[in-house]
């Protein structure tokens, strides 16, 4: 049975961990048959940090993006409506309804209370769309800090024809049952990310910049420049390995959010900024040449900010067969057998920066190959990840 889905949720050009799951399940449930239509308000103005540049000498997207309907919220000067008004909210919800009330949608699904599950209620009432919401529970405590915002949010999750919750704290804020069709934990497509010890463009790109020797050691780190993320600690750690070493490169893929880490000032205050270049952030099907570019790359999370919070970055380098340093902290939901195959090097102890600094002279020391990694089970695992979605939207249908 095909189906007209329309997704409401953050979508490339932004990246971040939503934008991700929502960029594949689309493209999964596209190659299963079924009619898509994203509506997403990546071009906001706030995004801008957030926004990636695509290189065009590295990896194309999936072409079954070309045959996927996305609408972009315009972006216009609020003050040509009232002055000191702020109507981005309405724009994106305009966009939506506008879209939606063309596509007609089986189902809607939106990812992510604010604003996407807010819009998706007005636009499936308006259109009598069954309402399917989903959202973990690692903002939702400081969403719901206001009990009076709470209220509505509770309100919305209610109204929904399911509210899947990722998390027992999710289900609890929101007055939702663990019961029913669980969605599979994300898993990367193996198309993009899987081992492979093929000269890679993007360590070309660096070898350009920097006029890096053959084995001279790269450490790498991609996502958001945010606090809990250890990324002064890795700098520190990278002084040392330099000064002991007089070797090796730091590329730090990504941006800050909402003002925040300088890590070229801080890179400068080491007096490592000749060592260290970083870059915008990149789309997530060029990421895997990325991380074969590295040495090993490096994800740290020590008392991060959200709760619970379990990224997806360790399960993409693991998929690659690329080696990994990592806390305790930052392998939160990665699978066991995923975590026991993988070439992983921990930083553990009550000094990181230490432990740091030794994992990466082991990097260094050990010449990397690519990890053999079982391409049918990976791609089995992404395929249960778009299967068990594709189940609970259609459910919803019924």
């Amino acid at each position: 049975m095909s189906a007209r889905i329309a997704i409401l949720g953050k979508f490339p050009p932004t990246v971040g961990q939503v934008s991700t799951l929502n960029f594949w399940l689309a493209i999964g449930l596209k190659r299963l048959g079924h009619d898509v239509i994203v509506c997403s308000d990546s071009m906001s103005t706030v995004k801008d940090a957030v926004r990636a540049h695509t290189d065009e000498s590295l990896a194309r997207p999936p072409a079954e993006l070309a045959n996927i309907e996305v609408q972009y919220a315009d972006i216009e000067d609020p003050t040509l409506y009232l002055p000191f008004a702020n109507i981005e909210f309405t724009k994106f919800l305009s966009k939506s309804f506008a879209a939606l009330k063309s596509f007609r949608p089986d189902v809607l699904l939106s990812h992510y209370l604010e604003p996407y599950a807010l819009v998706g209620h007005f636009v499936a009432e308006a259109l009598r769309i069954p309402h399917v919401i989903t959202h973990a529970g690692t903002d939702a405590v400081r969403l719901c800090s206001d009990e009076a915002i709470a209220e509505v949010y509770r309100e919305v999750a209610q109204k929904a024809r399911r509210f899947v919750a990722k998390s027992r704290i999710a289900a609890e804020r929101f007055g939702a049952a663990l019961d029913g069709p669980r969605p599979a934990p994300y898993f990367p497509p193996s198309e993009y990310f899987q081992a492979t010890d093929a000269p890679t463009t993007f360590r070309s790109l660096l070898t350009a910049k920097f006029g890096l020797s053959k084995d001279e050691p790269i450490f790498g780190f991609y996502g958001k420049f945010t606090r809990g993320k250890c990324l002064f600690e890795l700098l520190t750690a990278f002084t040392e390995f330099r000064n002991a070493h007089a070797s090796g490169k730091l590329c730090l893929v990504g941006a800050p959010l909402n003002n925040g880490l300088n890590l070229a000032e801080d890179a400068a205050s080491c007096r490592i900024l000749d060592h260290v270049s970083i870059h915008k952030p990149l789309p997530n099907w060029q990421i895997p040449d990325f991380i074969q570019s590295c040495t090993a790359v490096v994800y740290l999370k020590e008392a991060y900010k959200v709760a619970q919070h379990r990224s997806i970055v360790p399960r993409e380098v693991l998929a690659c067969g690329a080696r990994l340093i990592a806390t305790d902290e930052s392998l939160l939901g990665v699978p066991e057998a995923l975590k026991s195959s993988g070439d992983l090097l921990m930083a553990r102890g009550p000094d990181v920066t230490r432990s740091l600094v030794t994992a990466m002279a082991i990097a260094a020391e050990c010449k990397r190959r690519p990890r053999q990694t079982d391409e049918l089970s990976h791609r089995q695992l992404h395929q249960d990840y778009i299967c068990s979605w594709e189940k609970i939207l259609l459910q919803a249908t019924r």
